[in-house]
């Protein structure tokens, strides 16, 4: 089992007020990462540490997560845990996001997360921003036990947050190879039919 931790580190040298985006030449490059996690790695983000820090708290109110734990000055940002299926959909989407082990004496019945960021400032108006997060199961045993169970991430969501965070700071979001939750769908509007049948005259009962 990980444990991640979000965590946004900040220089007093950089603590100044933020530049405005549309004034900066603005880039992101992934580090090379270990091919064999799906976690994404650290990367290289071409934007002063202030507007990460301000885009960043954006990303989690629109992801409803909760900040528990944060600091400034020692530049970290922590979630409360956040719960995102209960019921029977449960076992089907926690596996979406992380490794889900089979439970053999009892159920999945809830899911949550809390997510957590670190950034290091590189040099001038290059950051390099992590992100990583906590994943946890609530297994209920035939006996009637609940217990929260740590599971391993598979960075999901992690790369919904740098989606979304880029999304932000460049106005594109980069892709995840991951399915969405149902948490994320919105409803869609049904299509009317191209080809509508002609409205038939309805026969006259009364006529002889």
């Amino acid at each position: 089992m990980h444990k991640y931790f979000v965590a946004l580190a900040l220089t007093s040298g950089l603590l100044g007020a933020p530049a405005s985006l549309s004034q900066q030449n603005l880039s992101s490059t992934p580090l090379p990462q270990d091919k064999s996690s799906a976690l994404p790695g650290p990367s290289r983000v071409f934007a002063r540490l202030e507007n990460i820090w301000t885009l960043s708290h954006k990303v989690l109110d629109e992801m409803d997560l909760k900040v528990e734990m944060e600091d400034r000055t020692a530049g970290f940002i922590r979630t409360k845990p956040h719960e995102f299926v209960s019921g029977t959909l449960a076992a089907e989407e926690l596996a979406k996001v992380a490794v889900l082990p089979d439970p053999r004496d009892g159920v999945w019945v809830k899911g949550r997360f809390s997510l957590m960021v670190e950034t290091e400032v590189v040099r001038g108006a290059e950051t390099l921003v992590t992100i990583s997060t906590k994943v946890e199961a609530l297994k209920r045993e035939f006996s009637g036990q609940e217990r929260w169970i740590e599971l391993k991430s598979l960075g999901t969501l992690e790369r919904r947050f740098l989606g979304r965070l880029n999304l932000k700071l460049f106005g594109n979001e980069l892709e995840s190879p991951g399915k969405e939750g149902f948490w994320d769908k919105k409803p869609q509007p049904v299509p009317e039919p191209k080809n509508k049948p002609p409205n038939l005259a309805k026969p006259d009962r009364d006529r002889p």
